[in-house]
């Protein structure tokens, strides 16, 4: 569920994953932090960061695999293509790689729309930055504040907050941003201006025919299946008393890895079985998508650990003191750090938690 690039983030994953346990046991030591503290805050750190995260992590992988093999996300693509028209392909890419994003990686997405960004620059001569650059943000921007990306996902079981609640309100964000740097920064002479063309045979991703490709309405229902629980759920928080039994269904299902489990089955039959596959073949694809997220799950660990020992070595407490007589409100010094560690890492796989007074900052890196 990542921005900048695929090779960007395959990059350095390995290197962050090092780097937070070995420096989680330096601040854990440089802190006075006993030998046996530093191990054992860690370990909780590992253990509460992952969670019910690594069920998220694991059926999102199956289910944006499903999407990919079997061509839906193509058929998405291609139909708000075909629906907006060449003038506004932009839109057409913006709204595709948000659909495609709510439930795909940020590198499954960008390998599925790769190949159809590149066909459609050949066939349109429009420009590959302008057409490109909607759909790296679109799926950006949904791994960034959307659950089940395992950075929100994981900033919500920090918090203790809903993962529908989270969906809703990133939403509300995530929407706007895409379509301010998706749509109007694109179109600026400043991107335009970049040359880009298409690398001569970069892309081996399967291109489907017509033919090989689900109908429309089952690959949209396939992909939205857990946001529409999750939805639900939510809803039903908003609008039934408490003390509603219906709301105990619809907490079970909306339950994000519940929700993403029950897509899977489904999608397993309306994209696998029905589309003519053995169950066997479909069962091996979803095993290899999981073996893919193996790193991002060993960084996402390690970042939990980095968090714990912060938390337990009394950072924040060193923190507040820095900031103590700086005058400047909370909010806007959350997101200078939160910035700031975002940008040197170079990655949004990881979420961090620190506190400064008793305001959490949840920081992306």
């Amino acid at each position: 569920m990542f921005d900048a690039s695929v090779a960007t983030d395959d990059a350095y994953l390995p290197g962050i994953r090092n780097k937070l346990i070995l420096v989680s046991l330096i601040v854990g030591l440089l802190e006075g932090m006993p030998l046996g503290s530093v191990t054992a805050s860690i370990y909780k750190g590992i253990g509460g960061q992952l969670n019910s995260l690594i069920l998220i992590l694991a059926f999102g992988a199956m289910l944006g695999k499903l999407l990919a093999d079997s061509g839906a996300a193509q058929r998405i693509a291609t139909t708000f293509i075909n629906m907006f028209g060449k003038k506004n392909v932009q839109w057409a890419m913006i709204v595709t790689s948000i659909i495609v994003g709510i439930t795909m990686f940020f590198e499954a997405g960008f390998i599925v729309l790769i190949p159809i960004i590149y066909t459609i620059v050949a066939e349109t001569g429009l420009p590959l930055m302008y057409v490109g650059l909607p759909a790296v943000i679109g799926l950006s921007t949904t791994h960034s504040f959307l659950p089940p990306h395992p950075g929100p996902a994981a900033v919500s079981t920090i918090f203790g907050a809903s993962m529908g609640h989270t969906l809703l309100l990133g939403l509300l964000i995530a929407i706007p941003a895409a379509v301010i740097v998706g749509i109007f920064y694109s179109r600026t002479n400043f991107v335009l201006s970049a040359k880009a063309s298409i690398p001569a045979g970069l892309v081996t991703t399967k291109v489907f025919k017509e033919e090989e490709m689900p109908g429309f309405g089952v690959s949209i229902f396939s992909a939205l299946i857990p946001i529409l629980l999750m939805a639900i759920s939510t809803l039903g928080d908003l609008t039934l008393s408490k003390k509603d039994p219906i709301l105990v269904y619809l907490h079970f299902f909306g339950d994000a890895p519940i929700a993403l489990l029950l897509s899977v089955l489904v999608s397993m039959v309306t994209l696998g079985t029905n589309r003519g596959k053995k169950l066997e073949e479909v069962v091996a694809s979803m095993g290899v998508s999981v073996k893919s997220i193996a790193m991002i799950i060993l960084v996402i660990a390690a970042g939990g650990a980095f968090k714990q020992v912060i938390v337990d070595a009394g950072v924040g407490k060193a923190i507040t003191a820095m900031t103590a007589g700086l005058n400047i409100s909370p909010i806007v010094l959350a997101w200078i750090i939160a910035a700031t560690l975002r940008i040197a890492v170079g990655s949004a796989t990881v979420a961090i938690k620190c506190r400064v007074k008793r305001m959490p900052i949840f920081i992306l890196c």
